[in-house]
């Protein structure tokens, strides 16, 4: 069933964040009633605010520029979230996650993996005891003012005509744009329910981070390979996304190239 855009109020956890931050804008420019939190909402506005969705875009990763304790990590990925959901569930609101899809990968393991799979896992519980949630896995996002570390290297490199230090180049990463994410969200969301508890969003193909920098950085700079204790691990990961869900049931497709958003016409002015 398609809900109408004035049926739907939303609550969007993790406002400061790159994602919250951008999806906020976009439903509230949508025509969607839109009420969005940091990392602790009041759950007595909330419950004034009587949204009909969640949606959590709570979630902390790990960056050695930015190092942040296990405990910070999965308070952001698990213990806030897991209140929300509980308190979405006992109300009859939709929660709607944002996950990660290396939580797919069983040989993939960290502490902000670890913690994402904990929340989705409980999501997916819920969903059979007959809660209305969903977990949408995702996989790097770019598009947005500040860039996951990887893309903003990449663009660095291309701009400055220097080496950009990598892992393994037999590494394989998939990405996505954010215009293409909050499309795909707002599909979810004019639904009333999904047949699924949790699904991925991707192509499934990827980039093989060699192959991605020898289309971005041609005839620029050769990136410089780092090794690591994590690169034999990296060498194996595998794409898991697959867009056979977002075209057959939510009838939408991926329309931004990674490769021609990076060297496109519209993006010059911040690669000049």
């Amino acid at each position: 069933m398609i809900l109408n855009y004035r049926d739907i109020r939303i609550s969007i956890l993790g406002r400061k964040g790159k994602i919250g931050s951008f999806l906020s804008t976009y439903f509230i420019r949508n025509n969607f009633e839109v009420l969005a939190y940091d990392l602790n909402a009041d759950f007595n506005e909330l419950i004034d605010f009587n949204p009909s969705i969640l949606i959590n875009c709570l979630g902390r990763g790990t960056d050695v520029r930015f190092p942040i304790s296990n405990y910070e990590i999965w308070n952001s990925n698990f213990y806030l979230p897991s209140e929300y959901l509980e308190f979405a569930a006992s109300r009859r609101i939709r929660f709607i996650s944002l996950g990660s899809l290396l939580e797919k990968e069983p040989d993939f393991s960290s502490t902000y993996i670890e913690s994402k799979r904990a929340l989705t896992s409980m999501i997916s519980r819920m969903y059979y005891s007959g809660a209305n949630v969903t977990s949408i896995l995702v996989p790097i996002v770019y598009g947005l003012s500040s860039e996951h570390v990887l893309i903003e290297d990449l663009i660095d490199a291309y701009k400055l005509s220097q080496p950009v230090k990598l892992e393994s180049p037999k590494a394989t990463r998939e990405f996505i744009n954010i215009q293409d994410l909050a499309r795909i969200i707002e599909k979810v969301v004019q639904r009333e329910f999904l047949e699924v508890s949790t699904f991925e969003v991707g192509n499934g193909a990827g980039y093989q981070l060699s192959d991605l920098c020898n289309q971005v950085l041609a005839d620029r700079v050769s990136p410089t390979w780092v090794s690591s204790p994590s690169e034999e691990r990296t060498n194996i990961f595998s794409i898991v996304a697959d867009n056979q869900f977002l075209n057959e049931n939510l009838k939408v497709s991926l329309d931004v190239n990674l490769i021609k958003w990076i060297q496109g016409s519209s993006n010059q002015e911040r690669l000049q």
